[in-house]
């Protein structure tokens, strides 16, 4: 697939591909490149279980009881650094980190192995609990979500897939920008930067902190697997 001009006009094939534009998600327009991302299947698969049976009693209950809590990191012997990554505080909250995860995360794993990838979102979600530990503000309440992770494959991606067209709906629904990946993530992370300095300290529904931190992760392990390009 050739590259496409900057700006472009007319109407998806896909309805799929509409709905991502109209609710502002970014659209990679390439070709897929495995056509059974293991890894990925399966994350989204545990993820959407747990908030399923957490939905089934007291979500809310479900969030206190295993989501990370700065203040009290030690709880649970340290098990909500963990369980924190895997429980969402909604479906709309599931569904738009399972998004993200399964349109870029399918290019990482092809990128990456079991360990390599598992270490890429994990170390992400673990960075990121810190810099929102440390720069927040938020002490006592639970934090929750993949997003920190997802944050982390955003990293990978920009810098082992500088090039890779992402696509966004603008106005109308009948006009698309066509950025490269390095200047569409670069804008995302550079915007989490300029709200997280903007709420220091202020309790906010995002923990931008947390994306930021698994962000710098996934960049720092993009640039160190370079040498290993094929």
């Amino acid at each position: 697939m050739g590259t496409k001009p900057l700006i472009t006009t007319g109407w998806p094939q896909r309805v799929q591909v509409f709905l991502a534009g109209l609710l502002g998600l970014p659209i990679e327009t390439r070709k897929r490149k495995i056509d059974h991302p293991f890894l990925i299947v399966i994350s989204i698969t545990l993820m959407a279980a747990i908030h399923f049976i957490a939905s089934l009693n007291n979500l809310a209950l479900f969030v206190e009881e295993w989501g990370f809590i700065p203040r009290f990191v030690y709880r649970k012997y340290f098990l909500t650094v963990f369980t924190s990554f895997f429980i969402h505080a909604s479906w709309m909250h599931l569904l738009g980190n399972v998004y993200y995860f399964y349109v870029f995360g399918d290019d990482v794993e092809d990128d990456t192995n079991l360990i390599g990838f598992f270490k890429l979102i994990f170390g992400g979600h673990i960075l990121g609990l810190l810099l929102h530990t440390l720069l927040s503000g938020q002490y006592y309440i639970p934090l929750v979500g993949a997003s920190a992770g997802i944050s982390a494959l955003l990293g990978y991606y920009l810098v082992r897939f500088p090039k890779r067209q992402i696509t966004y709906m603008l106005f109308f629904f009948y006009i698309w920008i066509h950025l490269p990946a390095f200047a569409a993530l670069m804008w995302k992370f550079g915007w989490e930067i300029l709200i997280a300095s903007a709420t220091l300290g202020q309790r906010t529904g995002v923990a931008h902190w947390a994306h930021i931190g698994g962000t710098l992760w996934g960049i720092w392990m993009g640039f160190k697997s370079l040498p290993d390009k094929k």
